[in-house]
C-alpha cells in the first residue's frame, strides 16, 4: 500500500466481445489469451515485468528442480523498448509512450519476484506437481533482492 498507489502504472483494458453483433466481435481474431488461469486485475507495469521477467526462466528441464534461471536471457532496455513500440503500434501509432511504458515497468520487476518467490513457496506444501518449488520460491527471492533497488523508482517519481 505504500509504494503501489505511487505508481503511474495504468491498468490494460480490453473491449467487451461477448456480444455477436458489436463490431469488437467481428475483429477479435486477433485477441490470443495465454495462461489466463493466473489472470487477475494487476498494474500493467507487473504484466510487462512479468512477462520480460519470464524470458529468463526455462521451465522446460527434465530433472529437479525442473526449471532454470539465466538472468543474461533478460532482454535489454532496448528490446524492451522495442516491444512496447511494436505493443503499441498494435493498439495505435503511440510509439512516444514506448520510453513512458518502459520506466513504469522497471519498479515492477522485483514485485514480479517477490509475487512468484511467495507462490513458490506457497506450492511446497499444496501443490501435487514434481517440480521444485522451494528451489524456485527461494530464488525468485533471490532477485527480488538482488533487483528491489528498482522500487526506488516508485519513491523518487512520488516526491
Amino acid at each position: 500500500n505504500i509504494l503501489l498507489p505511487r505508481s503511474s502504472s495504468g491498468n490494460i483494458i480490453t473491449p467487451s466481445i461477448t456480444q455477436r453483433d458489436s463490431p469488437s466481435a467481428t475483429n477479435a481474431s486477433r485477441l490470443v489469451i495465454i495462461d489466463f488461469e493466473y489472470a487477475s486485475y494487476n498494474h500493467r507495469g507487473f504484466d510487462f515485468a512479468n512477462h520480460f521477467v519470464e524470458y529468463s526462466i526455462n521451465y522446460d528441464v527434465d530433472k529437479a528442480p525442473f526449471y532454470e534461471i539465466d538472468e543474461y536471457q533478460f532482454p535489454s532496455d532496448e528490446l524492451q523498448y522495442d516491444f512496447f513500440v511494436s505493443y503499441l503500434n498494435e493498439l495505435e501509432p503511440f510509439s512516444s509512450m514506448a520510453e513512458l511504458l518502459l520506466q513504469e515497468t522497471r519498479p515492477f520487476i522485483p514485485v514480479s519476484h517477490f509475487f512468484w518467490g511467495v507462490w513458490g513457496l506457497l506450492q511446497v506444501e499444496v501443490s501435487p506437481v514434481d517440480f521444485g518449488f522451494a528451489e524456485y520460491g527461494r530464488d525468485r527471492l533471490g532477485l527480488y533482492y538482488k533487483n528491489k533497488h528498482l522500487l526506488q523508482q516508485l519513491l523518487e517519481d512520488s516526491n
